[in-house]
């Protein structure tokens, strides 16, 4: 209290028990001889006894454990021989509350010579800040395992570096990089990232917290040594914590492989199709049975009513040949075998011209049939001419 604010010393003496009453700190004072000298009122409560009870008496007597009372007597030896502070953790019971956890520091008090003359300290509970921590810790162990255990690739990003705060074996691998990346900012992991697309989108997600999901994204970085293009089915999602984004998720399935083999399969159909169209002869497909029967580029002439196909045998074959192809056709599909006969048709304007018929079983991976190919060429004149 400053000098001339007229607090006398005995208001003052009230004002520090007021203080220091009020708080839940333990506050105490001991003397050279390891007795209490001053309890405050929490600690008074924890040990359960009035201030007549325990001032003027020792650890062991105020109900501290042997190995309790030894720690702090060396402490305060310690304290008094160097003149200097000393803090720890320590467990012990609470009257009331049980087992507790406290954080405590031990000060050297002075005379006028300079000499300790009294060790005071103060305990805090830190108990419920332990179990919070031990939850925390345990939360943390958890979701590490669940990132190491997840089978997609995946990688925790924290802070506004975007720092690569856990990585699971799965997604190293398909980096081609090592565990050394653990604390790289991924921008210095992957530079070639800056400016691309699924950059873009690591900051929209990281700077305004909205999802990120999309399949085969392109995604072009060195990965071997040479930049080519990678494709990935992504989902990115926010890391929030207390309501505040401090990091993110990244899943990435490398579909490279599929997307590839589908860009050639596109690109074969491509010349497929246009092989179809500069061809002079009628191109169909069928289901395994003969039964529908449809263009391959829906141009009419073999739908029937609502756009369905048609029969082959009732589109195709002349009465008179129907028994021949019948015979064949049941032999191509118990043979699994292409199918391949000259026969009649009659045309549109009713007059009978000549095809040849050349069908082709499609087969699953299980040698099961579940389509035909087929192309009819018109050879009435060459017939004609025989």
């Amino acid at each position: 209290i400053p000098v001339g604010s007229g607090c006398t010393g005995l208001e003052q003496r009230r004002l520090y028990d007021c203080i220091i009453n009020s708080t839940p700190d333990l506050v105490y004072v001991f003397d050279l001889d390891y007795k209490f000298t001053y309890a405050n009122k929490a600690l008074l409560t924890m040990w359960g006894k009035s201030a007549e009870d325990a001032i003027g008496k020792g650890l062991r007597e105020n109900g501290y454990e042997e190995w309790h009372a030894l720690m702090h007597e060396r402490e305060i030896d310690i304290i008094v021989a160097e003149k200097r502070s000393i803090r720890g953790t320590v467990s012990f019971p609470h009257a009331e509350l049980g087992k507790r956890v406290y954080d405590y520091i031990l000060v050297p008090v002075f005379n006028e010579k300079g000499e300790v003359e009294s060790v005071a300290g103060t305990t805090r509970d830190i108990t419920e800040i332990k179990l919070a921590e031990e939850k925390l810790r345990v939360s943390e162990n958890r979701f590490r395992h669940m990132i190491s255990q997840t089978p997609a690739p995946t990688l925790v990003l924290k802070g506004d570096d975007l720092v690569i705060e856990q990585i699971n074996t799965q997604m190293l691998q398909m980096i081609g990089r090592g565990e050394e990346i653990i604390g790289m900012r991924l921008i210095d992991v992957l530079p070639e990232l800056k400016g691309q697309y699924v950059w873009q989108q690591v900051l929209k997600v990281y700077n305004e917290g909205i999802p990120f999901d999309q399949s085969e994204v392109r995604v072009p970085h060195n990965r071997t040594g040479q930049l080519r293009n990678y494709y990935y089915n992504l989902a990115y999602r926010p890391l929030i914590e207390e309501g505040e984004i401090t990091g993110m998720i990244q899943v990435a399935v490398e579909v490279t492989e599929q997307v590839m083999a589908r860009q050639k399969m596109e690109e074969s159909e491509k010349r497929f199709r246009a092989l179809v169209n500069a061809s002079s002869d009628l191109v169909y497909h069928m289901d395994a049975d003969w039964m529908i029967m449809q263009s391959l580029e829906g141009d009419g002439l073999l739908s029937g009513p609502e756009g369905r196909g048609v029969n082959w045998l009732d589109k195709f074959v002349y009465p008179g040949d129907l028994e021949k192809a019948v015979h064949l056709i049941s032999k191509s599909i118990v043979d699994k075998s292409i199918f391949e006969m000259e026969h009649r048709v009659i045309n549109l304007d009713g007059s009978v011209g000549w095809i040849f018929s050349r069908v082709v079983p499609i087969l699953d991976e299980h040698n099961k049939i579940i389509e035909w190919f087929g192309t009819a060429s018109d050879i009435t004149s060459q017939k004609e001419l025989q």
